[in-house]
């Protein structure tokens, strides 16, 4: 009996989450029609602040700053909406035209055409799809072999999995490597954005190091290594260090 009335409870305590996070959204999105914009950021930092995490989420906080004007903010919530949702077209739109507004322009960088299509497949899918897209793979994968194992299978079954066998195999270790790969780019790779004024590139994790380039806010930086409040970058194939307080990590 304790069980079932502590089952309806957490049940009734998710239905209640799930409804309150809809009025909060629709509130956000009243202000943010009536351009009372630092109202809407309100509540979307007390949404975030429970662990609500949403690609639609960040691209309306993005459009917020946007309407602020203040880039770093925006460019870093469009990312941040891409990293989640990748091929978000409104979202890619927007952050181009953030960019437009700072001062320092990514460069360009030619890709090999397997690198191209790799990304495209990487990015079909979130983070959480290839996941399931992994389990679901190698799962079957599994059952096939436990089939063709298996002597009380039929003998109609384990003909047609003998013949299909190696593509089922195949297929399966392509989309788990897919899914790992996602998932090891997704938690590795990460990147950042400027959030001050003016920041200098230093050689080391000290002020004592050498300076080597100058970027502005809004720029977009690869982290690479962290060492004590400093944080090793690649901006535009040049290597340096900043202080950990300097950028937001995307």
């Amino acid at each position: 009996m304790k069980r079932i009335i502590l089952f309806i409870f957490l049940f009734s305590s998710l239905i209640f989450s799930a409804d309150n996070t809809k009025e909060l959204l629709k509130s956000a999105s009243s202000f943010y029609r009536d351009k009372q914009f630092y109202n809407a950021l309100s509540i979307y930092s007390n949404l975030i602040a429970k662990g609500y995490e949403d690609p639609v989420l960040f691209y309306n906080i993005a459009n917020c700053y946007y309407k602020l004007q203040n880039w770093p903010e925006a460019i870093l919530y469009y990312e941040k909406s891409l990293r989640l949702k990748p091929f978000f077209k409104d979202a890619s739109f927007n952050l181009k035209l953030a960019k437009n507004n700072i001062l320092d322009k990514e460069e360009e960088f030619v890709q090999s055409p397997f690198v191209v299509i790799g990304n495209f497949i990487l990015n079909l899918f979130s983070v959480n799809g290839w996941i399931i897209i992994g389990i679901i793979s190698f799962t079957f994968v599994c059952i096939t072999i436990i089939i063709l194992l298996l002597p009380s299978a039929s003998e109609k079954l384990k003909i047609f999995m003998r013949k299909n066998f190696l593509w089922i195999f195949i297929t399966g270790l392509i989309f788990t490597g897919f899914a790992v790969t996602k998932v090891l780019v997704f938690e590795k790779i990460r990147y950042a954005i400027i959030m001050k004024e003016e920041v200098e590139v230093l050689s080391g994790p000290s002020d004592a190091f050498d300076k080597l380039l100058t970027i502005h806010k809004g720029t977009k930086v690869r982290i690479l290594q962290t060492e004590e409040g400093w944080i090793k970058i690649n901006v535009s194939g040049h290597e340096g260090w900043i202080k950990e307080e300097e950028l937001e990590i995307i």
